[in-house]
């Protein structure tokens, strides 16, 4: 069986349009997170900050909005969320068979079937959420894609480990990532199948799989 898997990355903010893989060539490991903090502040960058320091960003927002003091406690908020994130398991959401690329983060149409012939390409959208956002002397997301193709039982008949690497460097966290990936899958027999996705969080050592079933006739 003769098969051809491509992936597109895209990023809603602080990245380009469309980011390929292996973004930033030659961007190693990155560095681990810088620990000084501004003074005056509770700086929330990694997932070494506790519980309880995130609550003092909370309690801060909470004295902020007291205050009336709007914009303030919204970026302490916002700080929070970063690390919450950080600290829950990384999950896939959203995971769609498109009838079209998507237009963007959330922008997408999906596909009214499952159903496809062997020369259709297969298009899976997903958006990974609580991926690990690490800051050193630029805010670092570490994103590993392996996919495989299955019978309908979970037998693998393909796998590409390490097919999608991406390293992603911004000036502001990124949040609002998605995954889309264009299968192509040419003479495949008439059957139904499934693609399993694992993406890894390399910065937070944690994995997350998704699968999507399809049919060839």
């Amino acid at each position: 069986m003769k098969s051809s898997i491509s992936a597109l990355l895209s990023g809603a903010k602080a990245v380009s349009a469309l980011v390929l893989l292996h973004l930033l060539p030659g961007c190693n490991t990155p560095d681990p997170p810088d620990p000084a903090q501004s003074p005056g502040t509770i700086g929330i960058q990694n997932t070494q900050q506790s519980s309880s320091e995130i609550s003092q960003v909370i309690a801060q927002a909470s004295t902020h909005m007291a205050q009336n003091k709007f914009d303030k406690a919204r970026r302490s908020i916002e700080e929070a969320s970063l690390a919450l994130a950080n600290l829950a398991p990384l999950r896939l959401s959203q995971v769609h068979l498109l009838s079209e690329p998507a237009k963007g983060y959330g922008q997408f149409t999906i596909r009214k079937d499952n159903v496809f012939n062997s020369e259709d390409p297969i298009r899976i959208y997903l958006e990974p959420e609580n991926f690990d956002s690490r800051k050193t002397t630029f805010w670092q997301i570490h994103l590993v894609a392996d996919v495989a193709l299955a019978n309908v039982q979970g037998a693998e008949l393909k796998r590409l480990p390490d097919f999608l690497v991406a390293k992603i460097e911004s000036q502001s966290p990124n949040r609002d990532i998605k995954l889309e990936l264009v299968i192509n899958i040419p003479g495949i027999p008439s059957g139904k199948y499934q693609i399993i996705i694992d993406v890894r969080d390399e910065l937070a050592k944690e994995k997350a799989r998704t699968r999507i079933k399809f049919e060839v006739k």
